[in-house]
Order: structure tokens, then C-alpha cells, then sequence
């Protein structure tokens, strides 16, 4: 007993999906343009768009994942910040969206900061390696030093999160 069934040409349906995606794409990427480029008042919360677990829209600026940083870009510019943490570069969009400028400075600096010590830490963790052969009193300059830098990166960790707080407080 032969079985017939009805089949379609495999290259037709693919074609069809593919076209049916590309109209998709099209479409969504039309209306977000659309949605981005209303002007909405600076006491209004930006439009917040996850477009994968890597990369944001946040009104007029996009965030992405880089190496172990996120960057930030703005629309109107070729500007690029890096920050450490991903919270970080979003509330500093969203302050600068709102014209809290002075709260959005106050995240970048804490960020940087963070950042710097991370990279300080790391060197002086290298020359301790280093100077195993060396006199006790250069070991000791940089366990000293190792010590004030990770005092200076709790309390940088300290301020960050204070600072992201009052932010996330005031409904920002």
C-alpha cells in the first residue's frame, strides 16, 4: 500500500519564512525608530528596551556588553563611555535623559573610580608576585599598598551603591 501525501518544495517554504521574518524585522525596527524619535518631556521616564541580554536602549542612548565593560553611546555623537557595571551605565542614561546631571556625575566618577582601583589592585598584586627575591621592605611597601587600595575600593563600592540607590529612590 503506497502512501501519498501532499508535499511542498522545501526551497518555497524556506523563501516564504525568510521573507516573512524580513517583513517582521522591518516592521518592528520601523516602529521602535518611531517610538525613540517622539519627544517625550525631560520629566518623563525614557522608553527602556532590552534587545538581548547584552544590549540596551535607553532613550537616547545604547548600552552593550564589551570584554568586561559596558558601553554607552549616544545617539547624537560618536561619544563612548565605559563603565564597570551594567546598573551603572543605565542610570546614568536615565539621569542624563532627566537632566540629573549632577547624580549622573556623581555614578560616572564612582564607576571610573571603581574601576581604576580594580586595575591598581591587579598591579600590585603582580609586583608582590614579583618581588619574592626582592628585600621585605619592598613586599611590604606593596602589601601596603594592596591594602590602601582595597580599603579605597570598598568604600568606592560603598558610595557606588549609595548613589544608585538615591537614584533608583527618587524614581529616576
Amino acid at each position: 500500500m503506497k502512501v501519498s501525501s501532499n508535499t511542498v518544495d522545501k526551497k518555497q517554504v524556506e523563501q516564504a519564512v525568510d521573507h516573512v521574518v524580513k517583513h517582521i524585522k522591518k516592521w518592528t525596527k520601523a516602529e521602535l525608530a518611531e517610538i525613540i524619535n517622539q519627544k517625550k518631556p525631560r520629566n518623563q521616564s525614557p522608553l527602556i528596551v532590552e534587545l538581548s541580554a547584552n544590549h540596551f536602549l535607553v532613550g537616547n542612548y545604547a548600552i552593550k556588553h564589551y570584554v568586561d565593560s559596558w558601553v554607552l553611546i549616544y545617539r547624537y555623537n560618536d561619544q563612548e563611555l565605559c563603565f564597570e557595571y551594567k546598573n551603572s551605565a543605565i542610570f546614568y542614561a536615565i539621569c542624563q535623559h532627566r537632566n540629573r546631571f549632577d547624580l549622573s556625575d556623581q555614578i560616572m566618577l564612582y564607576d571610573q573610580n571603581i574601576n581604576r582601583l580594580k586595575r591598581e589592585a591587579e598591579h600590585f598584586k603582580q609586583r608582590i608576585q614579583r618581588a619574592k627575591n626582592r628585600p621585605m621592605l619592598t613586599r611590604e611597601l606593596y602589601t601596603n599598598r594592596l591594602t590602601q587600595v582595597t580599603v579605597n575600593l570598598r568604600h568606592q563600592h560603598h558610595l557606588l551603591e549609595k548613589t544608585l540607590k538615591i537614584a533608583k529612590y527618587l524614581n529616576i
